[in-house]
């Protein structure tokens, strides 16, 4: 079961601030997030009232150390810092974010995911002014309250943008319509709920793509030697008509080879009787997702008896080792989608992908009317190294 750390401040305590007290567990949203979500991870938490962003010292290193192993970090902070200084400094809060995320990922290895907090709100503590006071001039209370709801806009921005550099995922709570208490700064009790709620949806989305996933890298016999088995994806599901093997997601129970196997059957309509596993490929990581690849054989082939699951498979080809061989693929730098040289056929496939955080060597073979790029390329690449 994967495990879910919240890092915070006094909104994810529980803090109260009616009577300075803590909410009830059954309030909180801690509380209620790890109740609606027990059957699929487990929900730890670190609140703490006042608490800023820690430059990574010594006891950030031990917080993460009593935490044990981490899937996913996920990190509220930021209000305290534009609340309590006379002149708060969004920009100077988000590079202290940086760096703390960045430690984070160092000694965890885990997923990322960074929440902007709810914007500031006017505060009930700010007191009235009487006639004539300040001479019409804006009051050193109005001015603070001016600034920093400034700064909590420009923080959340900043944080979106630290997010996207460095592929972590974001949510922004100022979004959800989170209820505040009168102060302007906590959840009141409706605010606990609404969290929770948002957050569950947020966090469901997370889990499902950090899901293991097992692909088959299948081996076939044909006229013209040993060849890979391809797929082209149909245009009824995610990145439609790009090139990729079979597999999906592992299930409870199931090892790698095991997923890949059923998805080739179920996929491909091939017996899991002809697949003959060789090797598991080294590991791929794409964001908060990993892929293993298992190389197969696939014998008899037989392609007048395959029957491909059209909801899922457009068409399949095979791919020769010895065209392979003898064509090294291009490498693009992806970072920027305005890259020249790039084929058209691959600008036409980046066209429904957010290039940021991508790898700067991205292989790419065009083969006939296919392009492959992406993991299926690196796959390739891994497997092709394999049997060398």
């Amino acid at each position: 079961m994967k495990k879910v750390f919240f890092y915070g401040d006094s909104n994810t305590w529980g803090f109260d601030p009616r009577d300075g007290s803590r909410y009830p567990s059954d309030v909180r949203w801690v509380a209620r997030l790890s109740a609606a979500m027990r059957e699929y991870c487990e929900i730890t938490a670190d609140g703490l009232n006042g608490r800023c962003v820690p430059e990574p010292v010594n006891y950030v290193e031990k917080m993460l150390q009593n935490a044990g192993k981490i899937d996913l970090f996920a990190v509220m902070l930021g209000t305290n810092d534009l609340w309590w200084p006379m002149h708060p400094d969004a920009r100077g809060t988000a590079q202290k974010m940086r760096r703390l995320l960045a430690f984070v990922k160092e000694k965890c290895g885990c997923a990322i995911l960074l929440i902007a907090p709810p914007l500031l709100e006017e505060s009930g503590f700010v007191p009235e002014e009487g006639p004539g006071e300040n001479d019409g001039a804006e009051s050193p209370f109005a001015s603070q309250i001016r600034e920093r709801k400034e700064q909590s806009l420009l923080l959340t921005e900043e944080y979106r943008r630290l997010a996207e550099e460095e592929g972590y995922d974001f949510a922004d709570s100022s979004r959800w319509g989170i209820g505040l208490a009168f102060d302007g700064v906590h959840f009141s009790e409706e605010g606990h709920r609404q969290f929770a709620s948002e957050m569950q949806k947020t966090v469901t989305r997370i889990l499902v793509r950090m899901r293991e996933s097992a692909v088959l890298v299948p081996l076939v016999d044909t006229p013209e030697g040993l060849s890979f088995l391809m797929e082209v994806r149909s245009m009824s599901v995610m990145q439609p008509g790009e090139i990729c093997f079979p597999g999906g997601g592992i299930e409870e129970g199931e090892n790698a080879a095991q997923a890949a196997v059923r998805e080739t059957a179920e996929e491909l309509g091939i017996s899991p009787d002809r697949i003959d596993i060789l090797k598991e490929l080294p590991k791929d990581q794409i964001r908060s997702r990993s892929v293993r690849a298992v190389l197969a054989k696939i014998s008899p082939y037989e392609p007048e008896r395959l029957k491909p699951a059209e909801e899922e498979v457009a068409e399949v080809f095979t791919l020769p080792l010895k065209w392979l061989r003898t064509h090294e693929p291009a490498v693009y730098d992806l970072r920027d989608p305005a890259t020249a040289g790039l084929p058209e056929k691959l600008r036409n496939y980046l066209r429904g992908y957010d290039l940021k955080g991508r790898g700067i060597n991205t292989y790419y073979w065009e083969y006939k009317n296919h392009g492959i790029w992406g993991l299926s390329a690196r796959i390739l690449r891994k497997a092709l190294e394999e049997l060398e």
